[in-house]
């Protein structure tokens, strides 16, 4: 069902207008002022598409919605008191009018205040229901104006209250934030949660970019995102993995990647992770020119088809402006260690070549790729001409940045795709090499906007400052403990409210740089607030760690339909100590 297809259709005010049931009719029921109207905006994804009153009781009459086919019927609001005899007579014969003509009624919602215990109406209409064996569900509503300990304690309550309606049924619901009727219910915070539909887009971007080299091919950074039901969503576009251990080799490998799917660009590497790369059939881009020993000595010959990683040197400058210091940098082999390293591969076997640079780091510029495919096509070139090697690919790695904070602009891929086609064009096909390849290791700029941690907030500090305390910590989230980094916040429900506030937004861990903000202004934030750190599709779950004892959280992709599921479940004490399993203290450990 797409929502989004929502209309209005028609308000009835008497019985006898009602039209004939055609359709399918999902039906919301509950008392005034319950939030009907609030949670069918909420499932449109629009303002104002049912009117939201703040005088109970106003309108009576019953108001039709199409959604894609099926009708989604609002009836009006029973329990209030003020209502003249005339209107509750009218009231009652159109809810009665309703019920007992010959509906397609596939569901009714039955609204009851979450805060507060069941009125003797609500009661009422949950019998009716039961002895039309009406299918029906109870969704709570107000949901967001509880406290966590609150809404807890109004969970548990409910399900005596409603002794006679099965829990399966009562779905706990927020019109701000969604809480309940959507993921948060069933899944605890914090979690990471990821886009679908954007990750889909955005690849589909990237190809049409670089649509003019034929050949081309992403190959995804496995180490940004590692989770095989993302990855899978990216091969469907033809991306492959690239890797930097054999964990993420066999993470490549259960996903069903081998041969030149596979980029093993890793540094400081074991021996046999080299050998393990070579039995799949993948590309090993050496990072330094004494690994070409390690790979005879591991595969017992070198692969006829390897890459090598290049470092300039110096700095990378844009115009005046530096963007990194590849000089200082740990990565890739000198000028002349790479024509030397292609001279040696050449002697030994090696029939195509490819070449490999990251030079820069999360650049928010559309200038970056295309200085950087400059400085390899030219090496490319000068490297066919001197040794006689053939280059069949050139590797831009990754570099592509995002915008985290709100104020920047994003990079433009079709502009960075027509970039590097003009300096291509210039160098590469004009010296006899147009049919080299281009690839890239895309890793922030594929999945980094699409993701976000959800978490809730669970304490408030005053002392020097204003601290307010979350259930994630930077075990979920490290960037901006380890680097200082930016991720912007939102307080769901609180979007449109004015940032009056200033907080250190913490997490539990016992060091003080386990801050997911500083001096931050944002709306006031209440105890049981739902957060949504943006940008963390990259680099946040997998640079995750246990100190002092804290567990990795779960995974969520939001599907393209509207649906949700887990991609990785939470860790549980049992995970946390899974290590210690071989000792006889193990049982211990894990019974709580």
């Amino acid at each position: 069902m797409n929502y989004n297809l929502a209309k209005f259709e028609r308000a009835y005010g008497i019985f006898e207008q009602l039209p004939e049931s055609k359709e399918s009719e999902i039906v919301f029921s509950g008392r005034s002022n319950v939030g009907k109207s609030s949670l069918l905006n909420k499932l449109f994804n629009r303002k104002s598409l049912a009117r939201v009153s703040s005088v109970p009781g106003k309108t009576i009459t019953i108001n039709f919605y199409d959604v894609d086919g099926v009708k989604f019927v609002d009836l009006p609001g029973y329990g209030y008191a003020k209502l003249c005899k005339s209107e509750k007579e009218r009231f009652a014969g159109l809810m009665e009018g309703y019920f007992n003509s010959d509906r397609n009624i596939k569901l009714v919602v039955q609204l009851v205040d979450m805060r507060h215990k069941p009125s003797a109406d609500d009661y009422a209409m949950i019998s009716f229901l039961q002895e039309m064996q009406i299918p029906f569900i109870v969704a709570c509503t107000k949901a967001d104006k509880l406290k966590v300990k609150e809404f807890q304690k109004r969970s548990t309550e409910l399900l005596s209250e409603l002794e006679n309606v099965d829990e399966n049924v009562i779905i706990p619901f927020s019109s701000q934030n969604g809480v309940g009727a959507e993921i948060i219910n069933e899944y605890p915070t914090p979690f990471h949660i990821y886009d679908e539909k954007g990750i889909r887009e955005n690849v589909k971007a990237l190809k049409d970019a670089f649509s003019w080299n034929e050949g081309f091919k992403e190959y995804f950074a496995v180490k940004a995102t590692p989770n095989p039901f993302l990855i899978k969503i990216l091969q469907e576009y033809g991306c492959g993995c690239d890797c930097s251990s054999k964990t993420e080799l066999m993470m490549a490998k259960t996903i069903g990647a081998t041969g030149d799917d596979i980029m093993f660009s890793s540094n400081d590497t074991p021996i046999e992770e080299f050998k393990y790369c070579n039995d799949l059939g993948g590309i090993i881009n050496l990072d330094d020119i004494t690994h070409i020993e390690a790979v005879e000595k591991a595969c017992g010959k070198l692969p006829k088809k390897m890459s090598c990683r290049y470092n300039p040197g110096g700095m990378f400058k844009i115009s005046n402006d530096i963007m990194d210091n590849p000089g200082d940098a740990k990565y890739g082999m000198t000028t002349p260690q790479i024509f030397e390293a292609f001279r040696i591969m050449k002697e030994k076997g090696v029939e195509e070549f490819g070449i490999h640079a990251f030079l820069a780091s999360n650049t928010v510029t559309n200038d970056y790729y295309p200085m950087l495919a400059k400085v390899l096509v030219e090496l490319a070139v000068e490297l066919k001409e001197q040794i006689g090697v053939r280059i069949s690919f050139i590797n831009l790695s990754g570099g592509i940045g995002i915008p985290y904070r709100p104020e920047q602009e994003a990079n433009d891929i079709a502009v960075i795709g027509e970039g590097v086609h003009k300096v291509f064009d210039e160098v590469l096909v004009s010296a006899g090499m147009g049919d080299v390849k281009l690839c890239t290791e895309l890793g922030r700029y594929m999945m980094g906007p699409f993701g976000g941690l959800v978490t809730t907030a669970i304490n408030e500090k005053h002392t020097h400052k204003e601290y307010i305390g979350v259930d994630a910590c930077a075990v979920n989230l490290m960037r901006p403990a380890i680097y200082g980094a930016y991720h912007h916040i939102t307080v769901l429900g609180k979007e449109n409210d004015e940032c009056t506030n200033k907080y250190d937004v913490t997490g539990s861990l016992c060091e003080n740089c386990d801050k997911f903000a500083i001096d931050r202004m944002l709306p006031e934030i209440e105890m049981g607030d739902i957060l949504f750190i943006h940008d963390t599709g990259a680099h946040g779950f997998s640079m995750g760690y246990n100190y002092n004892g804290k567990l990795k959280s779960a995974e969520i992709l939001l599907k393209e339909d509207g649906t949700y599921q887990l991609i990785r479940r939470a860790e549980t004490p049992k995970d946390y100590f899974a290590t210690f399993d071989c000792f006889d203290f193990y049982n211990d450990l894990i019974t709580e």
